[in-house]
């Protein structure tokens, strides 16, 4: 449209938009980890690819170039599933220009493959060479080369031969020797998770983080230090983190041989070191003290910090769920802001290429995630190597959040805060009807220790382009805004989130921006279930919802999930000496499966076959029951998907069924 067209008169949400399903289907990747070679200083990166039904890719980039080549064969996939969430799916060797890598857990293989370069200048990949052959019942991950010895390779490995989720076994693991001969051996073992394994720079030390039930890695975790004697872990230790109390993250070590570690004991995720003496010494930088240096680890292999020097760290912080990327200098604990203009950093993206420079991933308010090499020099500069879509979206289409403070008016902390994420409708190709406001979509985010951004999210700006208010709601039991505020949701999971979800809504008719006769909510995994709550919860507010792999029987939750979640609930519904009886009480009273009854509002479940974390008899239950009371409901399940969508058939199909969905229930032309 040019400027001197006049915009075209329409409803909103039903406005044509150029962010079509295509665009984010299709069009888009998921950048999902990085890593840099320490011996050319090539770049790695894996990309999720949903037109290739969802495979993971490695991608690599050679030195002073920003062609990435593919260096694993096409029936090969790049991805874990430890802890059901996976992470840290493969790793560069530091001697030699090559990488480990492992396959999804229907496979369990771990490979090495080796590249060559021509004399055209080109790079191949040789083929895959097994060095742990297939199991399905086994997974690794988490990968740590010796630095003197490549054939010593730490893993985090997860055995599920016994079928239940009280038989899966943790361990760290070595694995010795070459393709064709080589083997595993237990290192560590006797606690019920492990992550991050990590040599020190002359290979005579390893660290690693653990932690028990009923625990997870953000409520208490330990960093464990070991001596490495002839091939095996001597005089452990732990050295930062208290069960329970004191959550750690990210154990590494600097060039000169400190162990690096995030450590929430002020409240938030700061930077720590272990000092000489074994003591523990807070990096404080003054300024930041309300900073977040890390995040809940719901998949392994964070990396968000790292060293350009023994003294010069590079590293992503957040307050107020929005990321800034800093140099800071651990001899006097000074920093300086890197004037970068990223406002969301994926969480296991930051890796030194050299003493000047290093790798990111990272979203703006204007760009999509994108892999990007950042030079440290006067000003600091940023290129970009890799980005989840080649689209781009006309500034002037583009409806940037606005970060709102609402009180709580239904909580059960009442005279306190939450927080979202605002996006006004914006299509300057149209206008909506004088004296109309817009229909609003209520955003749940998963976890629920996860956090929405302020980034350009093409999903977001897809409703946003055709006429929807959309929030993004931080709520109770979010990351991103300190210790205290995640640990607010405990005992009352699925009452203070769903009640912040609602006082966003009362803030926003208030503040006359939407219409409260035409609300629509959507959230996935906890975010799903904060979307059945809600609509059970507060039947009179919503219009209609989506949930997308939602839990409905919190009873099927806590009996059938997973090990890594299987005492989740310990902390979010109940205290820890909570009674039997007590437990079922509080089961029966926030599974929306038993409060179907009150539902008015139409609901779409949307639902993969395969989940092993919410599996599909949720939603098929969920479904029967709402049918039974009377009520509105569509279930649709998508074979061969598990806890998100990876196919680009699904995603398409997905969000087609969600656009029906508002427009029927939300949408008034």
């Amino acid at each position: 449209m040019s400027s001197s067209t006049p915009p075209t008169v329409a409803p909103y949400g039903t406005w044509d938009s150029p962010i079509s399903v295509e665009v984010i289907s299709g069009k888009s990747l998921s950048l999902q980890e990085c890593a840099v070679s320490p011996v050319t200083k090539a770049i790695y990166y894996v990309e999720g690819r949903p037109a290739e039904s969802g495979r993971s890719a490695i991608c690599y980039v050679p030195p002073n170039s920003t062609a990435p080549v593919e260096v694993i064969p096409k029936d090969f996939s790049c991805r874990t599933s430890i802890h059901e969430y996976g992470g840290a799916a493969f790793k560069p060797y530091p001697d030699e220009e090559a990488f480990v890598f492992t396959v999804p857990n229907n496979n369990g293989g771990v490979y090495k493959v080796n590249l060559t370069r021509g004399d055209d200048g080109n790079v191949s990949a040789e083929a895959p060479a097994t060095l742990i052959s297939r199991n399905a019942d086994h997974r690794y991950g988490n990968f740590a080369i010796n630095p003197k010895d490549s054939q010593l390779i730490l893993a985090v490995f997860e055995d599920h031969r016994g079928g239940k989720p009280e038989d899966v076994v943790n361990t760290i693991v070595l694995i010795s020797g070459s393709p064709g001969n080589a083997k595993v051996e237990t290192i560590a073992e006797g606690k019920d998770f492990y992550s991050s394994p990590s040599w020190n720079p002359d290979g005579s030390k390893v660290s690693w983080l653990q932690w028990d039930h009923p625990d997870m890695p953000w409520t208490g975790s330990q960093v464990c230090v070991a001596d490495w004697v002839n091939g095996k872990v001597e005089n452990a230790k732990v050295v930062a983190g208290k069960a329970g109390i004191e959550s750690t993250s990210q154990p590494r070590w600097a060039p000169d041989g400190t162990l690096f570690y995030c450590c929430d004991q002020t409240g938030y995720w700061q930077l720590y070191k272990l000092g000489a003496d074994g003591s523990s010494e807070h990096v404080n930088l003054v300024g930041l003290e309300q900073a977040e240096f890390s995040y809940p680890e719901w998949q392994i292999g964070w990396h968000s910090y790292d060293f350009l020097t023994s003294t010069k760290v590079v590293a992503s912080y957040i307050i107020n769920a929005t990321s800034k990327t800093i140099l800071i200098d651990v001899s006097d604990n000074t920093y300086q802001d890197l004037g970068l203009p990223f406002v969301d950093t994926q969480a296991a993206s930051i890796h030194t290429v050299s003493d000047s420079s290093f790798t990111i991933m990272a979203s703006t308010a204007t760009k999509p995630s994108s892999l990007y090499l950042c030079t440290i020099s006067d000003t600091t500069t940023y290129k970009e190597i890799a980005s989840s879509t080649p689209v781009k979206i006309s500034e002037n289409l583009i409806s940037h959040a606005q970060h709102i403070t609402f009180p709580r008016i239904s909580s059960p902390e009442p005279s306190t805060e939450a927080y979202a994420w605002y996006y006004a409708p914006k299509n300057p190709a149209y206008k909506a009807p004088d004296g109309t406001l817009p229909p609003l979509v209520i955003s749940l985010h998963g976890g629920p220790t996860s956090h929405s951004t302020c980034e350009l999210s093409l999903a977001i700006q897809y409703w946003t382009s055709r006429g929807y208010a959309y929030a993004y709601v931080n709520y109770t039991g979010s990351s991103g805004y300190g210790r205290k505020f995640r640990d607010a949701l405990n005992t009352k999971w699925g009452i203070a989130d769903v009640s912040d979800a609602a006082d966003c809504v009362h803030h926003l008719v208030s503040q006359n921006l939407v219409d409260k006769t035409r609300v629509g909510i959507v959230g996935g995994s906890a975010g799903g279930y904060g979307v059945l709550q809600a609509i059970c919860s507060y039947p009179n507010i919503w219009a209609a919802c989506v949930s997308n792999f939602g839990i409905s029987s919190l009873k099927a939750l806590v009996d059938d999930t997973h090990k890594f979640e299987s005492r989740y609930m310990d902390r979010l519904l109940w205290d820890l000496d909570a009674s039997e009886e007590e437990r079922n009480q509080v089961l029966d009273e926030r599974s929306p499966l038993l409060r179907a009854g009150s539902i008015k509002a139409p609901v779409l479940l949307l639902q993969g076959v395969e989940d092993r974390v919410v599996p599909k008899e949720q939603a098929e239950e969920m479904a029967k029951v709402i049918k039974e009371n009377n009520g509105i409901v569509k279930v649709e399940l998508f074979e061969g998907e598990g806890h998100g969508w990876r196919k680009q058939e699904t995603v398409v199909k997905a969000l087609e069924l969600q656009e029906e969905w508002w427009k029927e229930y939300l949408v008034r032309a």
